[in-house]
């Protein structure tokens, strides 16, 4: 079996949405698990948080099946909408919460004679995205998205009032004048809005906008990279913990001379003879190729790797180790206490590709 493994912590995850609860206590709380819960594996961690969190946010439909099949009751939200009038139905039937961010959409509804449920639905706007959403960036479109949203809110199948969101673009850095832009327009927008339905369920904030502009967290966030403990917000000392704990072994070390190269193109030349260790992971297994000189742990020591990443390999100089390193010890590519937030800096790819990466070879394992 390959000596590859990403070892996940339940107290860390329960620890984490009960963290980020704290910070919008008034408002309810739906968790974000499409891209397989952000390479973590949805189905495990749904039904870990299952009793902690109000709804479940996915991708598509799909994706909110897999949730239903293992027996999640909660509501989940299709984040992306629906892809074809064919999906009203089994949302309706199952019972998802369903974006609306264009007039497709909207016209396929419309074609439709029977549901078995009324759907709860969520209007999106487009406050400077610039992806999903009916864009406000004008009072001419203003005008324009509000007949929509009219027009929406009279259609037969809704279950109670039309709800309204939209997303930060930059809410990771709390001081991007975008930010404002949007909250300005959201602002407007909804105000609108009321004066013609009266009060209406609203969200905005994901994990960054969570912590950074707590006085527009609505009556939902929603959280997802938070979840598993990267802290989205750099300048913040966040109390998350690190969900996964990434670690390969050691299949080889070998002593390079002074002046002979390691890996791929031979981009890492030896200045002195090194000793280098052999780790039984690589892009293969989503530890990306991008990723260059980044720590690793080895029995508590930092090192760091050399040369390219292979597809099934990643070599680290071990040269200056104060404790005897074998074939056959665990290396830590990372975890609690070596942070993606930090290997990503090594790396050409966001913790948000590293994560989501490590879902083909490398087995995982919970813990309690």
């Amino acid at each position: 079996m390959r000596p590859t493994i990403a070892i996940l912590s339940t107290e860390n995850l329960i620890h984490n949405v009960i963290e980020l609860r704290n910070y919008a206590k008034n408002s309810k709380f739906i968790a974000m698990v499409k891209a397989n819960a952000y390479g973590h594996g949805i189905r495990s961690v749904a039904s870990r948080i299952k009793d902690y969190v109000d709804i479940f946010g996915v991708a598509s439909i799909d994706e909110a099946l897999i949730l239903r099949k293992i027996g999640i009751k909660n509501d989940i939200l299709l984040a992306e909408g629906v892809f074809s009038e064919e999906e009203f139905l089994i949302a309706s039937a199952e019972n998802f919460q369903i974006v609306i961010h264009h007039e497709a959409q909207i016209s396929w509804l419309k074609d439709i004679h029977y549901l078995p449920n009324k759907l709860i639905l969520w209007f999106k706007i487009d406050t400077g995205m610039g992806r999903l959403g009916f864009n406000i960036e004008n009072d001419e479109k203003i005008t324009n998205v509000k007949k929509i949203f009219d027009d929406l809110s009279e259609n037969k199948f809704l279950q109670n009032k039309l709800r309204l969101m939209s997303h930060f673009a930059c809410a990771d850095e709390k001081n991007h004048s975008l930010n404002q832009i949007q909250i300005s327009r959201f602002e407007k927008f909804s105000s609108l809005v009321e004066k013609s339905h009266g009060q209406i369920t609203k969200s905005f904030c994901n994990s960054a906008g969570m912590i950074n502009f707590p006085n527009h967290h609505y009556d939902f966030v929603r959280s997802g990279i938070g979840i598993y403990g990267v802290n989205p917000c750099e300048n913040e000392n966040l109390n998350l913990k690190s969900v996964m704990h990434l670690q390969a072994k050691i299949i080889s070390i070998k002593n390079l001379s002074k002046g002979e190269s390691i890996g791929y193109g031979g981009t890492f030349i030896a200045e002195e003879n090194k000793k280098i260790a052999i780790l039984s992971i690589g892009y293969g297994d989503g530890y990306s190729r991008t990723i260059n000189n980044a720590p690793i742990m080895i029995n508590d020591e930092i090192f760091y790797s050399v040369g390219r990443v292979s597809m099934d390999m990643t070599a680290v100089d071990i040269t200056h180790s104060t404790h005897d390193i074998k074939i056959g010890d665990w290396a830590v590519l990372w975890s609690e206490n070596l942070r993606i937030e930090r290997v990503m800096h090594h790396s050409k790819s966001s913790f948000y590709d590293l994560l989501t990466s490590v879902q083909h070879r490398v087995k995982f394992q919970w813990t309690s």
